[in-house]
């Protein structure tokens, strides 16, 4: 297993090929630079999305869970701050 497959309630995922699927799935999505699993009885796809700035809404289905921030957090290098993400609240 690499660093980009992931077991998802016993099914072998491809980090890479759901980033795909997310970035085709709508145009408003500007960045998408970490998606991690998540068990708590069941596993979950975590995915940090940032939309363009010209987006008005949340382009998901309802089911989903997703919380808004005005900003993901990068370092001084311009990159991701993945310890500074907020833990999903999955209650």
């Amino acid at each position: 297993q690499n660093d980009f497959q992931v077991k998802v309630n016993g099914q072998q995922v491809e980090l890479e090929e759901i980033q795909a699927v997310i970035y085709q799935s709508n145009s408003s999505i500007s960045n998408c630079d970490d998606i991690k699993v998540v068990e708590r009885g069941r596993d979950h796809l975590i995915a940090y999305i940032q939309l363009n700035k010209t987006s008005t809404s949340v382009p998901f289905d309802e089911k989903l869970i997703h919380t808004n921030f005005d900003q993901l957090p990068f370092n001084s290098n311009g990159k991701l701050d993945k310890a500074a993400l907020p833990k999903p609240n999955l209650s």
